[in-house]
C-alpha cells in the first residue's frame, strides 16, 4: 500500500501544477489534516503592501495570494506565487530571495508553490521557509524547494512526503526540515554511488577498503580481471583515479542532460534534447552494445562527440544506438579538455553490463539541479557541488591528506567576509564600510546611493581587478564561492545581457587555484565549466583551465634544490635570468597561456600547451648548475606534476601588477596533515612545526601582496600551542587581526577537531596578540564571581505524569517540555483529572510566578511563567525565594547569548556539542544582583519580546538590547564579548 500511495505521489507531483485547491487536497491535508488548515480567502498580499508591490514587480512576479495556514505545530502560511516566465526564475534568484525574506518578516515558517503565468513552463516549485532560532551570519531564514512536473524526478520528493502522511498528527517542524533536507538526500546519494564506485574497482583489482583500527585498508575480496589489471600494471591507484574520472563524466553529462542539450533530435532546438538521455542511450542500446557499453558506446561519444569541433556537420552525432528510429542526435562540442583522451583511456577494459545499467538506473532517480545551491536557498536534488563531495568524501585517499568537506555555510561566510575586506582596503569613511559591509551578501546597490554612485562605480572596478587564489582548492569551494559572491555583485551594479560572459571574464581574470591531487584539480574545473553552463541559453565551447586551476605542490616552487621562484622576474627585480633573450621568453609565455583559455582548436591547444612545457623547461634547465639534471627536467610532465609549482611564472600576471605584486585574497581549507621531523627537514629544511596548515599560513602571507586579505579555516590549537609559537611570532610581525572566529568541534563531518577562522591583512600596523583569542577562562571566572542561581530560587524537576491528550471537563492544563520554546509556550497539552494529582494542582512549585527550564541538548530555554499550570519531569520550575530577584529579570538572564556561552564552556564535553540541561549543573548558572532599575529594564526587554512572539512580530532587536546590557551586567570588554558571540555562533 505504501509503495502504491508513492507512486501516486510521484505521479502527481510529475504533473503540472494543478492549482491551490487540487495542491491542499492530494499534499497538504493528508499530511497536516484538514481540521489543522485555515483559510485565508486566496487574499492578494499584494493588493495592499506598496514595498512587495515593488519587488514583486522587479522580479517578474504576478501575484502572491495567501491561501492560508496550518494552525498546531506552529502556523505555518501557504502562499502560491505565479511567476512570468522561467527565465525570471533563473535570472532574478536574488530579487526573489529578498521577496521571500521580506515576506518572512511576519512569520516564522511558511510553503511557497512558485509557478509559471504560461501553461507551457510546466515546471513548478514547492518551497518550505523557516525562521530558525536565529538571525546571524550561518542561520539565516532558510528556503528548501522541491523542483516538480514533468521534466523531474520526483521520487524523492514523493518518498519523503509519504513519510510525513506517515506520522499524521505528530508531524513537527523538525520533520519538515528533514523531509525537505539536502543534506539528508545529498548523503543518501553520494551513499548509493560510492558502492558503485567499490564495484567498478572492485571488478578490475578484486580489492575493496574496509575500515580498519580507524584507517581505510585493501582488503582482496576477490580474484582480480587479470588482463585488466594487468593493463593497468596492477596500480590499483590508477584503476581508482581512471574509474573516478569515467563516473565523474558521466555524472557531468547528467548534469547537461538538465539543459536539454544531450540526444537533441535533428531540426530540434537545445534545450528540447531528452533529459534522460544517458539511462535511455543504454536501454536502447543492442545486447552486444551494452556489453561493451564503454567502449562501443561511451567512449566515442566522449571523444568524437564532445570533445570535437562538427559545426559544420550541424552538431549531429551518430550515437549507433536507435533513438525514435534514428541513431543521429545533436551533441554539443564542450571543448575544455573533460573529454580530452589520454593514456589511461588507451587502456583497454571492458566492465560487465549490469554496472552501468545499475549505475545509470541509479542517477536517472535523482534530479540534478545544474545550479549549486546557496546554503540558505537549497532546492533539494544533486547540484555540482555534489562532485566536491564526492572526490573529497571517497575516503580511502584523501583522509591520509587532510582533504575534508567544507560545510556551504562556512564557505559562503568565508567568502563574503574575505571581500568586504578588500572592499573596505581604502575606505577611511565608517558609513561607507557599512555600506559596503550590506551590499556584499544583499546585492542590493542602493545602500550605495544606487548604479551611478561614486562607491558603486568604485567598487565596480575592485571586483573587476581582484585576484583571488586558494593554494589548496581541493575540489574547488572557495573559489567556486567567490565567483558566485563577485558574479552577484557585478550583477548588482553593472547591465549585463549574457551573464555567462561575466562569469567567463571571472574565471579568466580572478580566480585561481592550485593542488597537489589531479582528481581534485579536474573535479574544480568541472564545477568551474558548469557553472558557466548553467547560464548559457546554447552550447558555448568551454575555457581551457590547464593554467588557471592547476596541478602542483603549491609548498614548493623550487625542484630538487634548485630554486625557481625568480625566473618570471624582470631586470627591476631580483634575477635568476636578466637577458633580453629570457625575459622575451617569459613575456611569451605569458601571451601563449592568455591564448590558450579560449583556444578551442584541438590541434592548436596542443601546440600552445607544449610550446608553454618546452619554453618553461629551457628555463629550468637554464638554472640548473650540472648538465646532469637536465634529461631529467626534459622528461618533466608539467601538466601532472606534484612536485613543485611555478607560481610567479604560471601567476605572473598576479605578481607584475605594480604596486600589487601578489593576491588581493588568499583564502581556503589547507589540508589537516602532520608530518614527521624528518619530513618538515626534508622538504623545508625545517622542523620548527608538524603540521601541514602552518606552512600554508606562511605560503599564503607570501603570496599577498600588501594589504592582501588571508583567510583560513584551520584547526584552532595554532592560537595557543607551543609547537606553533613561530608561526604565531611570524603572523604578529607582518600581519593585522581582522577576524577570528571559533566554528566549533563538529565542522567537519565524521571529525572531532576544534577549528576556527582566521582572517589577516598583510601589512602591520597595529600591535595585538594571539593571548586575547584564548581566554575562556577569565570569561568564565567574570561570571563565577556572581551568586549562583540555587542561593536565590528553590528549583524542582516536575512531575512524572501521564501525557494522553484530553479537552473538556476536567482537563488539567500541563506543559511538556515538547510544548515549550524559548520565552513561551508554543502550545499547551491536557491530561485527564486525577484524584490523586490534587497535591499537585496546589503545589508551590506549579502555581505563582516562576521560571521553567526546558532539559535539552540544544540551548538553554527559560520561560517565564504567571499561571497555575503542571509541569512534567522534562521541565525544572524555579521559584525565586530572594525578594530582590525579578522573575523576569532572571528569565532575561537566562536566555541571554553569555549564559548560553557560560553553560556550553563550563559543562563541555567530547561528546556534546551543547551539553544537556541538568538540574545540579542548572543550580550553578550565576545570576548577578543588580539595581531594582536595571532589573525593570530587562523585565519590560522580556515583556516586550513575549508580547512580539505572540503576535508573530520580530523581536530580533529586543535580543540583541538584552544581550547588550547582560554583557555590561557582568563586566564584560569588546574582547570578552566577540569570543562569547562567535562561540555562539559556532553552536
Amino acid at each position: 500500500m505504501e509503495t502504491t500511495r508513492i507512486q501516486q505521489l510521484q505521479k502527481y507531483l510529475s504533473n503540472k501544477y494543478q492549482g491551490s485547491a487540487s495542491f491542499l487536497n492530494e499534499i497538504i491535508f493528508p499530511i497536516f489534516g484538514e481540521d489543522k488548515f485555515q483559510t485565508s480567502w486566496d487574499k492578494n498580499v499584494l493588493d495592499d503592501q506598496q514595498e512587495l508591490r515593488t519587488l514583486a514587480s522587479a522580479t517578474g512576479i504576478r501575484s502572491l495570494i495567501l491561501v492560508g495556514y496550518i494552525d498546531g505545530i506552529e502556523p505555518i502560511q501557504i502562499f502560491d506565487i505565479t511567476v512570468s516566465e522561467r527565465v525570471v526564475m533563473e535570472r532574478n534568484r536574488v530579487g526573489i530571495q529578498r521577496l521571500v525574506r521580506r515576506i518572512m518578516e511576519a512569520y516564522s515558517s511558511a510553503f511557497m508553490i512558485f509557478h509559471y503565468e504560461k501553461e507551457d513552463n510546466w515546471d513548478w516549485r514547492f518551497t518550505f521557509c523557516n525562521k530558525g532560532k536565529s538571525n546571524d551570519e550561518f542561520t539565516d531564514n532558510k528556503r528548501y524547494t522541491f523542483l516538480l512536473g514533468p521534466n523531474q524526478s520526483c521520487r524523492t520528493a514523493a518518498d519523503n512526503f509519504s513519510k510525513l502522511i506517515d506520522k499524521c498528527d505528530e508531524v513537527s517542524i523538525d520533520d519538515i526540515i528533514n523531509a525537505f533536507s539536502v543534506e539528508a538526500l545529498s548523503d543518501e546519494f553520494f551513499d548509493k554511488y560510492k558502492k558503485h564506485y567499490e564495484n567498478f574497482v572492485a571488478y578490475v583489482t578484486g580489492k575493496r577498503f574496509v575500515k580498519s583500527g580507524g584507517k581505510w585498508v585493501e582488503s582482496k575480496t576477490a580474484e582480480p580481471n587479470k588482463d585488466m589489471y594487468e593493463a593497468f600494471g596492477s596500480n590499483d591507484k590508477l584503476v581508482r583515479d581512471y574509474v573516478k574520472n569515467m563516473m565523474g563524466r558521466i555524472v557531468f553529462l547528467h548534469f547537461l542532460q538538465k539543459k536539454g542539450w544531450m540526444g537533441v533530435p535533428d531540426g530540434k532546438n537545445w534545450g528540447e534534447g531528452d533529459k534522460d538521455f544517458m539511462y535511455n542511450l543504454y536501454k536502447n542500446a543492442s545486447e552486444e552494445q551494452q556489453s561493451d557499453f564503454l567502449d562501443s558506446v561511451l567512449e566515442p561519444l566522449f571523444e568524437c562527440a564532445l570533445n570535437t569541433d562538427r559545426s559544420t556537420e550541424n552538431d549531429l552525432f551518430d550515437t549507433k544506438v536507435n533513438f525514435n528510429g534514428s541513431s543521429k542526435v545533436r551533441i554539443p562540442y564542450l571543448n575544455g579538455g573533460l573529454f580530452e583522451r589520454t593514456k589511461v583511456d588507451e587502456i583497454p577494459t571492458k566492465f560487465p553490463k549490469e554496472l552501468f545499467e545499475n549505475f545509470l538506473e541509479f542517477l536517472s532517480q535523482y534530479n540534478f539541479t545544474i545550479d549549486e545551491n546557496d546554503p540558505n536557498d537549497a532546492q533539494v536534488g544533486i547540484d555540482p557541488e555534489m562532485l566536491g563531495r564526492i572526490f573529497e568524501n571517497l575516503l580511502e585517499d584523501n583522509k591520509d591528506k587532510g582533504a575534508y568537506y567544507t560545510p556551504k555555510e562556512i564557505v559562503q561566510y568565508m567568502c563574503r567576509q574575505s571581500l568586504i575586506a578588500y572592499l573596505q582596503t581604502d575606505i577611511n569613511n565608517e558609513n561607507e564600510k557599512k555600506s559596503i559591509e550590506a551590499f556584499v551578501g544583499e546585492y542590493d546597490v542602493e545602500v550605495l546611493g544606487g548604479k551611478d554612485s561614486e562607491l558603486a562605480k568604485k567598487l565596480d572596478a575592485l571586483l573587476k581587478d581582484v585576484k583571488i587564489c586558494d593554494p589548496a582548492i581541493g575540489s574547488g569551494a572557495f573559489p567556486m564561492g567567490l565567483l558566485k559572491e563577485l558574479f552577484l555583485c557585478r550583477g548588482a551594479i553593472e547591465n549585463f545581457d549574457n551573464p555567462a560572459d561575466i562569469k567567463r571574464h571571472i574565471i579568466q581574470n580572478n580566480v585561481y587555484g592550485v593542488d597537489i591531487e589531479k582528481g581534485a584539480v579536474d573535479i574544480a574545473r568541472l564545477r568551474f565549466w558548469l557553472s558557466l553552463v548553467v547560464d548559457e541559453v546554447e552550447p558555448q565551447p568551454l575555457p581551457n583551465l590547464d593554467f588557471k586551476i592547476m596541478q602542483g605542490n603549491s609548498l614548493l616552487e623550487s625542484y630538487d634544490g634548485i630554486d625557481l621562484s625568480g625566473i618570471a622576474k624582470d631586470k627591476s627585480s631580483r634575477l635568476l635570468f636578466d637577458d633580453d633573450n629570457n625575459r622575451g621568453t617569459i613575456n611569451k609565455i605569458g601571451e601563449n597561456i592568455v591564448c590558450f583559455f579560449n583556444e578551442h582548436n584541438h590541434n592548436k591547444k596542443q601546440e600552445l600547451r607544449k610550446t608553454i612545457d618546452d619554453s618553461i623547461k629551457a628555463l629550468i634547465k637554464e638554472n640548473c648548475s650540472t648538465d646532469a639534471k637536465k634529461p631529467e627536467i626534459e622528461n618533466l610532465d608539467l601538466q601532472n606534476n606534484s612536485l613543485f609549482f611555478l607560481w610567479h611564472t604560471y601567476f605572473k600576471d598576479v605578481f607584475d601588477r605594480p604596486s600589487k605584486e601578489g593576491f588581493d585574497i588568499v583564502i581556503g581549507n589547507p589540508p589537516y596533515v602532520s608530518l614527521s621531523k624528518q619530513e618538515c627537514y626534508r622538504i623545508f629544511q625545517t622542523y620548527q612545526c608538524y603540521e601541514l596548515y602552518a606552512y600554508f599560513f606562511e605560503l599564503g602571507l607570501k603570496l599577498a601582496h600588501r594589504d592582501g586579505i588571508l583567510t583560513f579555516i584551520t584547526a584552532s590549537i595554532f592560537v595557543k600551542g607551543l609547537k606553533f609559537e613561530t608561526l604565531r611570532s611570524f603572523i604578529t610581525q607582518k600581519t593585522d587581526l581582522l577576524e577570528y572566529k571559533v566554528t566549533g568541534d563538529n565542522v567537519f563531518k565524521g571529525v572531532c577537531m576544534p577549528t576556527a577562522i582566521t582572517i589577516l591583512r598583510k601589512g602591520k600596523n597595529l600591535q595585538w596578540s594571539f593571548s586575547n583569542l584564548y581566554e575562556e577562562d577569565r570569561i568564565l571566572s567574570k561570571l563565577e564571581k556572581h551568586r549562583p542561581l540555587s542561593d536565590i530560587s528553590r528549583i524542582m524537576r516536575g512531575y512524572e505524569i501521564g501525557r494522553k491528550k484530553v479537552f473538556g471537563e476536567g482537563a488539567v492544563p500541563i506543559l511538556t517540555g515538547s510544548d515549550i520554546k524559548k520565552w513561551v509556550p508554543k502550545s499547551v497539552s491536557y491530561i485527564s483529572y486525577d484524584t490523586n494529582m490534587q497535591y499537585a494542582k496546589d503545589d508551590f512549585f506549579f502555581t505563582g510566578e516562576r521560571i521553567l527550564i526546558r532539559e535539552t541538548g540544544s540551548e538553554l530555554m527559560a520561560l517565564y511563567l504567571d499561571k497555575p499550570m503542571l509541569c512534567t519531569r522534562s521541565l525544572y520550575s524555579i521559584k525565586i525565594t530572594d525578594k530582590s530577584y525579578n522573575g523576569k529579570y532572571v528569565t532575561g538572564i537566562l536566555n541571554s547569548k553569555l549564559i548560553q556561552y557560560f553553560y556550553s564552556q563550563k559543562y563541555k564535553s567530547e561528546t556534546e556539542l551543547f551539553p544537556k540541561i541538568r538540574i545540579a549543573q542548572a543550580k550553578l548558572i550565576p545570576i548577578p544582583y543588580v539595581t531594582s532599575q536595571i532589573q525593570e529594564e530587562i523585565s519590560t526587554i522580556v515583556s516586550n519580546i513575549i508580547k512580539a512572539i505572540e503576535n508573530k512580530n520580530s523581536y530580533y532587536s529586543e535580543e540583541q538590547k538584552l544581550n547588550t546590557l547582560v554583557y555590561s551586567i557582568y563586566g564584560l570588554t569588546d574582547d570578552d564579548i566577540n569570543i562569547v558571540e562567535n562561540t555562539i555562533l559556532a553552536q
